[in-house]
């Protein structure tokens, strides 16, 4: 089963425009697949170890999430709640 050595934090509060990074570190019998998501849903695309929104806006809020899966078991991180001033 994967295993998270570090996570995003669990609050996150930044200016729209400014750059949204989010990133987890996994370890576990691989490969290692990631899908991040947002309010639940799986963001398109985002299937990396980390996510980006280069110019965030106040629609780029919302609770974050990565489900990382291995060859033996799967792992959902904790969440990051991510709030968007305008």
């Amino acid at each position: 089963m994967p295993v998270l050595q570090e996570q995003p934090a669990a609050q996150v509060t930044l200016a729209a425009g400014t750059r949204l990074n989010l990133a987890v570190r996994a370890e576990g019998t691989g490969p290692l697949s990631y899908q991040w998501l947002r309010d639940g849903v799986e963001v398109a695309g985002a299937t990396t170890p980390s996510y980006e929104v280069p110019q965030a806006s106040v629609a780029t809020a919302g609770h974050y999430r990565v489900l990382v899966r291995g060859l033996v078991g799967t792992v959902l991180s904790g969440g990051t709640a991510v709030t968007v001033t305008p």
